[in-house]
C-alpha cells in the first residue's frame, strides 16, 4: 500500500469517526415548536391580525454534549485542513466547491442543520451523511 492511500485510508477513518461522534449528539437533540414574537409595530399597522405560525428549533443541548459538538467542530476543522492537503493544486471553481462543502459541514456541527431546520432527528441524521458522503466522493476514492 503506497502512502498517499495510507493517507487517504487515515482521513477516511477520522470523517467516519466524526461522523459517528455527531450522529450521537443528532440522535440525543430533540426539537421544539415555537411561536416567534410577532413585531409590535407590525401589527399596529395592519387592521388584521396574523395566525401565528409555528416553527421548529432544535432544544438547546446538555453541557455535556455541547462540549462534544465543540470537540467535534475543532477535530472537523483538523481533519480539513489536512482534506485540503489533497487539493494543492486544485482550480478555483474546485475551491469554491470545497469551501461551500465546508460550510455545510460547518452548519451542521455548529447549528445541527443547514438550509432550515430538518423536521425530526432521523431527517437530519439523513442529510448530514449525505454532508459526509459528498466530501467522501469528492477526493477520498
Amino acid at each position: 500500500m503506497n502512502s498517499k492511500s495510507t493517507y487517504i485510508s487515515r482521513l477516511k477513518s477520522r470523517l467516519r469517526n466524526l461522523q459517528e461522534r455527531f450522529t450521537k449528539i443528532l440522535q440525543s437533540s430533540r426539537l421544539e415548536q415555537y411561536i416567534p414574537q410577532s413585531n409590535p409595530l407590525i401589527s399596529v399597522i395592519s387592521d388584521t391580525p396574523k395566525a401565528p405560525q409555528i416553527k421548529v428549533r432544535w432544544d438547546k443541548l446538555s453541557p455535556e454534549l455541547e462540549r462534544e459538538q465543540n470537540q467535534i467542530l475543532k477535530d472537523f476543522q483538523g481533519w480539513n485542513s489536512d482534506f485540503m492537503g489533497l487539493f494543492l493544486n486544485a482550480t478555483q471553481d474546485e475551491n469554491s466547491d470545497l469551501q461551500v462543502l465546508y460550510f455545510e459541514m460547518d452548519s451542521w456541527i455548529r447549528y445541527r442543520q443547514y438550509r432550515g431546520v430538518p423536521d425530526s432527528s432521523n431527517t437530519a441524521i439523513a442529510l448530514f451523511n449525505k454532508t459526509c458522503e459528498k466530501f467522501i466522493n469528492i477526493g477520498i476514492t
